[in-house]
């Protein structure tokens, strides 16, 4: 997982200082080599302990780990025989144990959990609402965002759990708004990177995309692989049994 995805996807464990530190460096990523734990502590008036947790909140073994993978990021040549590999890592990577967990925690105390998802994503994410569905039946999925809007409730025992894997998904991001308006709780999953979507959530799940062209006769289709989706569906699913007190036994 690149150092910006690390900074998203573990962000809402940051403080302010923390995030105006990662701020920084994010703006001055080309210069990483030449930072010193020192003089970075000493420009924000904090001490270097301050950095070293900072990193490992990210993941990170400390400062000098930080400062070489991300060396190593803006030096990358993407062997493009192992890509597929290198994506599934990446979201296996976002899986965060402790999210999922607060995620599943509001699942369990909605009434009702209404999936929405648009596009591409449509089919995968109807197949993972099955599967939430066969355990409690309060599970449901829909692509008819107009007709969300219409029979939209200010019954705050909903969840709302919004997907969408593209970056600005005009429909799905006026939906949000308008579930904020009514201070119902909103779940995003959304491709790795800042977008309006995760903005309006409370609780932000993300997944690393991968976006193809297939060029045939000068034409082309944009592909989306949905594997992503399906990664952090499952694990969700996982998380969400086991909050239930229920247990998945092989066939």
């Amino acid at each position: 997982m690149k150092f910006e995805e690390r900074v998203l996807n573990e962000s809402y464990k940051l403080t302010e200082m923390e995030t105006e530190i990662v701020d920084y460096i994010q703006k001055n990523l080309q210069e990483i080599d030449h930072f010193k734990i020192q003089q970075l502590a000493k420009q924000f008036y904090t001490v270097p302990n301050t950095i070293t947790r900072l990193s490992h909140k990210l993941g990170y073994s400390g400062f000098s780990e930080l400062k070489h993978v991300i060396k190593y990021e803006q030096e990358e040549k993407i062997d493009l025989k192992n890509k597929s590999q290198q994506i599934l890592f990446r979201n296996l990577d976002l899986i965060d144990n402790q999210r999922e967990a607060i995620v599943a925690e509001m699942m369990c105390k909605a009434k009702q959990i209404q999936f929405v998802a648009c596009g591409s994503s449509a089919n995968i994410i109807q197949i993972s609402v099955n599967n939430f569905y066969k355990v409690d039946h309060k599970s449901y999925f829909s692509t008819n965002i107009n007709e969300l809007k219409e029979n939209l409730t200010g019954s705050k025992s909903d969840l709302y759990f919004l997907v969408s894997d593209t970056e600005n998904d005009s429909a799905i991001i006026c939906l949000a708004k308008l579930i904020k308006q009514k201070k119902l709780p909103i779940v995003s999953l959304t491709h790795a990177q800042k977008n309006p979507l995760a903005n309006l959530a409370d609780q932000r799940l993300f997944c690393f995309t991968q976006v193809q062209k297939i060029v045939d006769d000068d034409k082309s289709q944009i592909i989306v692989d949905q594997t992503p989706l399906m990664i952090i569906m499952n694990s969700l699913f996982q998380t969400y049994v086991q909050k239930l007190g229920k247990v998945l036994q092989k066939v």
